[in-house]
């Protein structure tokens, strides 16, 4: 999206252009074709925080659409909800 809040469509530059731009700089490399190739191939992604993204746009939404009453079911299961349980706090 852009400043005011519309979308806007990004189209890559030519592989020329882009490989121009790399010599330029300097690194002995050759460009890929596709310019989301090193980002596809080359990130991994936590599967917790992706689906804490997911319900945090699915809330989002939903509230969009109404009153929407949050619960614990807010961040997906196995992640950090609150106060670590410390060991000296464990008996009291």
């Amino acid at each position: 999206m852009d400043h005011l809040g519309r979308r806007v469509r990004m189209v890559p530059e030519a592989r020329e252009v882009r490989q121009g731009t790399v010599d330029f700089v300097g690194p002995a490399m050759t460009v890929p074709e596709d310019p989301l190739e090193p980002v596809e191939t080359l990130t991994r992604l936590d599967p917790a925080r992706v689906a804490a993204r997911r319900k945090s746009v699915d809330y989002y939404r939903a509230g969009r659409a109404g009153l929407v009453t949050s619960g614990f079911d807010v961040k997906p299961p196995n992640t950090f909800m609150g106060r670590k349980p410390w060991p000296a706090l464990a008996g009291v």
